[in-house]
């Protein structure tokens, strides 16, 4: 079992790794495999041993992995269904990880196809080229015959030289995500990977991230902000009159209709993205030809596909189904965490709010996973000058300790400042204490107060909820 609240298990045929970018710096399992090559368990010992060292700027990874060979089977070994988190300890996809060794892992998951696997790396571009080589899938159906045991139904067909089903079904492909930079340069390698599931993993993040390009949002406006009128309403100009018209007179006043219908309309039947550009089904009927262009939601599973550049007609006819979502979408699911240890690095509460948002207007199950160390201040108290000492009154002070108290604050405020008039306010940072800017841990101006609750205080809700998501449906 384990503590991580998106799997059940952790399988780990390998062990150890090295660091390639920011969301490295504090990984928890540098330490956590330095104390088990202490274990005094032989074999915990040695399957953690020449993975970390001692530096002058601390406890590091040597850069070494351990390929465990006798942990491979241990899947085949669980009966009960399980979600499955692989290589928590080291990257599957680690240049130190053999190829053949890589297809060995993907065999024990063609062959228990009960549990689901959640693979998730740092290294994008070896993933993308080991699946998409047909070599490596040939590779992976050799082991499969070889581990095979009668008592697990394999999903592949024996007879073939290729799995009936590839990618895996029960094998979820994630990237880390810890700030722009880093979703740009990997999550494209995600979506030229074939997978049944894709999901990032924005943990920890540390920096706003815009996901957009790959999780559009499946309406033009919430429907919270639509208006109650079509002559309020601006249409894109991309869109032709004739279907702005049909919208219009099936969602009409006249039919007790509104936008605000049309757009819960597209979020109930799992529509594609508004403006998204898909092939998709021309007319309907059975086997209708595929054609390019970008989708206006009609009513129910009907849309309407604009076509670009077609001097023969503006729009076409289309139906869609989850698979035509999906491929608008790429990303499946967002886990969201900040980092936690000592030295841990806050997270900005609106970064997370941000995500949050994004994965709402696109359909996208979010799994917030924790904020960390740092989490959000209940109040704000503001000071004048870095010198300026406490300012509110005895109440709010008692307020402000007690509540600290209460949930095991290390730090009673923190916070940034803020320009008003061309003069630079500061928020208190700890009662007592000079105040002080959490400009150190790179955060920007505008930030909101938070504190240093510890991971376990500071728990797992943003604004009250707390978001448990899972992907429900695979790629087609």
């Amino acid at each position: 079992m384990t503590k991580i609240s998106w799997t059940d298990e952790t399988w780990n045929p390998a062990t150890g790794c090295d660091r390639v970018s920011p969301g490295c710096d504090r990984c928890y399992a540098i330490t956590s495999a330095r104390i088990r090559a202490g274990n005094p368990h032989p074999k915990v010992a040695e399957a953690y041993a020449g993975t970390t060292q001692r530096t002058e700027a601390g406890l590091d990874w040597t850069g070494t992995v351990n390929l465990i060979e006798e942990r491979l089977e241990i899947p085949l070994h669980w009966r009960k269904p399980r979600r499955v988190f692989v290589n928590s300890m080291s990257d599957l996809f680690h240049a130190q990880v053999p190829s053949e060794f890589i297809a060995k892992v993907f065999a024990v998951m063609a062959l228990t196809p009960r549990h689901t696997y959640q693979v998730l790396t740092k290294r994008h571009a070896r993933m993308r080229s080991l699946l998409n080589n047909e070599a490596f899938e040939r590779q992976v159906l050799v082991w499969a015959h070889r581990l095979k045991d009668d008592a697990h139904e394999p999903s592949w067909n024996p007879g073939e030289r290729r799995f009936t089903t590839w990618p895996l079904p029960n094998c979820w492909l994630g990237v880390s995500v810890e700030n722009q930079r880093w979703a740009d340069t990997r999550i494209p390698a995600l979506l030229d990977t074939p997978a049944s599931v894709r999901f990032i993993s924005a943990e920890p993040l540390l920096g706003p991230v815009d996901l957009t390009a790959w999780m559009p949002p499946i309406s033009p406006v919430p429907a919270s902000g639509a208006p109650e009128s079509w002559a309020d309403w601006t249409w894109p100009g991309w869109v032709p009159a004739d279907v702005r018209t049909a919208v219009e007179n099936f969602w009409s006043e006249d039919q007790g209709r509104s936008p605000a219908h049309w757009i819960r309309n597209m979020h109930e039947q799992g529509a594609p993205a508004f403006g998204a550009t898909l092939s998709m089904d021309d007319g309907f009927g059975q086997n209708p030809p595929q054609i390019v262009g970008r989708y206006v939601h009609a009513w129910n599973n009907i849309g309407r596909l604009v076509l670009d550049g077609d001097e023969d007609r503006e729009f076409a006819y289309t139906s869609f189904s989850r698979a035509d979502r999906s491929r608008a979408r790429g990303i499946d699911w967002v886990i969201v965490g900040g980092e936690s240890g000592p030295g841990a690095r806050a997270m900005h509460p609106q970064w997370a709010r941000n995500v949050r948002d994004q994965c709402v207007a696109a359909d996208v199950p979010l799994h917030f996973k924790q904020w960390g160390s740092w989490g959000p201040a209940p109040f704000i108290v503001r000071v004048c000058a870095p010198d300026v000492g406490w300012q509110g009154t005895a109440e709010e002070l008692a307020a402000a300790k007690a509540d600290s108290e209460a949930r095991g604050a290390t730090h009673v405020h923190t916070g940034n400042w803020y320009e008003e008039d061309g003069e630079r306010h500061y928020w208190l940072h700890e009662i007592g204490h000079k105040p002080w800017s959490l400009e150190r841990v790179g955060l920007p101006a505008g930030m909101e107060p938070i504190r240093r609750w510890g991971v376990y205080a500071a728990g797992r809700e943003l604004d009250g909820q707390v978001w448990d998501g899972f992907p429900e449906v695979a790629h087609a």
